[in-house]
């Protein structure tokens, strides 16, 4: 089942979607969203106020004849 990974970036009050990422298993997904998560403290110069999420979620993608699981009709 493919895991999808939602990044959210939230800063000035306002939040914003900052990425999707495909991944094949749940653990690798929840890796990549701990990753993301810590990524605003590596930076010495950044927003105070900047927070970073990040939600894996499970659900079965459809397949489409472009092999990307998204359908041509959604976009």
């Amino acid at each position: 089942m493919t895991t999808v990974l939602f990044v959210w970036v939230l800063t000035g009050g306002q939040i914003h979607l900052e990425g999707i990422e495909r991944f094949y298993s749940l653990e690798a997904c929840m890796v990549a969203k701990r990753a993301a998560e810590n990524t605003p403290l590596m930076f010495k110069d950044r927003p105070e106020d900047i927070e970073v999420r990040g939600m894996c979620s499970t659900k079965r993608l459809p397949k489409d004849k472009t092999g990307d699981g998204i359908n041509a009709d959604e976009q």
